[in-house]
């Protein structure tokens, strides 16, 4: 995982070092650590590292979670992997009763096409703060609220999709759930 993040060539080291720490954490603490991880790797090469998600609930707001981290090796990037570990982080924040996610980004221009991305995957923009990480490089807060998105009668359609999503992911890869017990809240 660390390589992977590394490998982007978006991340500082003390970023590098953030996200193995992370991951440190869930496995000393299991789920009580607020962080859940997806992992996907190529079924050629189940060693391999293609991408991952971390994920969690936000500390003191009801129903809200954090995307702390969506990383796609770079020979992966672009055919959909991204759209896949996203899609299915979403479904399992919505399992969990989530109603809105939340992502941090920079506003430096290496970081265009993730905004591009995040914005073709229907998150909009709620915060922006101004050289928040340093001169010329604000924080970009993106949101996506699922409660508005669907009625009330959707959960068995979601269950549907949701099963969907997990069928593509595993066509091209396998997707692994990192959590010591399932999330409740």
């Amino acid at each position: 995982m660390q390589q992977l993040v590394t490998d982007t060539g978006f991340f500082s080291p003390q970023e590098v070092a953030i996200a193995v720490e992370l991951v440190e954490q869930h496995l000393q603490q299991g789920s009580a650590s607020g962080y859940f991880f997806l992992f996907a790797d190529d079924h050629a090469q189940p060693q391999q590292l293609r991408g991952y998600s971390c994920y969690g609930p936000i500390p003191q707001i009801d129903n809200s979670f954090d995307l702390y981290w969506l990383a796609v090796a770079p020979s992966q990037q672009g055919l959909g992997l991204g759209k896949q570990l996203l899609q299915s982080t979403e479904s399992l924040v919505q399992a969990a009763a989530g109603q809105s996610l939340i992502i941090e980004t920079s506003g430096r221009e290496q970081y265009l096409p993730t905004r591009r991305f995040y914005e073709a995957m229907a998150y909009r923009i709620s915060e922006q703060i101004r050289d928040f990480y340093g001169p010329g490089d604000d924080k970009i807060i993106y949101r996506k609220d699922f409660f508005a998105m669907e009625r009330a009668t959707d959960a068995h359609d979601r269950a549907i999709n949701n099963s969907a999503i997990a069928l593509n992911i595993k066509a091209c890869y396998k997707l692994l759930h990192f959590t010591a017990q399932p999330f409740t809240k």
